[in-house]
C-alpha cells in the first residue's frame, strides 16, 4: 500500500511496489493543476507595479481628474502637499508632505509648542545628557537632593510620593505622603 504527500496527496510507492505508470501519470495530473494557480515571476511584479502609479501633481484638490482615472493613479496636490490614489470610486488621502510647525503655523507639533522651543535660553546645544542638564532618568539613574512629589490626591495616576524615615511621629506633611517611623 503505498504512502502519499501531505500537501498534494501525491502517491508514494512503497520499496517493495512495482512502479506503475498510472500512478506517475495521476500524480503529474495533479501536479499540473496545482501549478495553474501559481503566478509567475513577472505576474507578480507586474501586480505589485501596479498598486500605485504615480501621475503628476495638480494645483488643489478641485484639479484632480474627474473621468478617465485608473485604479492606483495618485497625483500630488501640491496647495497642501498631499498625495491622493483613485480607488475607483474617490480620491484616497494616502499622505504626502509634514509641514513643520512654525511660531505662526502648525506642522508635526503646535506653533505654541515650537514657540516654546524658541524661548528656550543657554547653552543647550542639543547634544546634552539628560544628567548633564540636571535631569534624572526614567529608570537606571541615581538623583542628588531633595525630590519633592506634587500635592496630588489621584492616587489612579503615576507620581512622586514624598518618603519620611524619622524617628519622630508622623506630623505635618501633605496628602499622599508616606511616613516610616523607626528605632534606631
Amino acid at each position: 500500500m503505498p504512502n502519499f504527500t501531505t500537501n498534494y496527496n501525491l502517491i508514494k510507492p512503497m520499496g517493495t511496489e512495482v512502479y506503475n505508470i498510472e500512478d506517475d501519470n495521476g500524480n503529474m495530473d495533479l501536479l499540473d493543476t496545482a501549478l495553474t494557480n501559481t503566478y509567475t515571476k513577472t505576474q507578480i511584479d507586474n501586480l505589485v507595479s501596479a498598486v500605485y502609479k504615480f501621475k503628476g501633481s495638480v494645483a488643489n484638490f478641485a484639479s484632480l481628474p474627474s473621468t478617465g482615472q485608473t485604479i492606483g493613479d495618485v497625483w500630488n496636490v501640491t496647495d497642501t502637499g498631499i498625495n491622493y490614489a483613485w480607488t475607483g470610486t474617490l480620491w484616497d488621502d494616502i499622505g504626502g508632505v509634514e509641514a513643520l510647525a512654525t511660531a505662526s503655523n502648525d506642522g508635526l507639533m503646535s506653533s505654541s509648542d515650537f514657540a516654546k522651543l524658541l524661548a528656550i535660553t543657554g547653552t543647550n546645544t542639543g547634544d546634552q545628557t539628560l544628567s548633564s542638564l540636571g535631569g534624572v532618568a526614567v529608570a537606571g539613574d541615581t538623583m542628588e537632593g531633595v525630590l519633592v512629589g506634587q500635592t496630588n490626591t489621584s492616587y489612579t495616576t503615576r507620581q512622586v510620593r514624598n518618603v519620611v524615615l524619622s524617628t519622630a511621629d508622623a506630623s505635618g506633611g501633605s496628602n499622599g505622603d508616606i511616613w516610616f517611623k523607626y528605632t534606631p
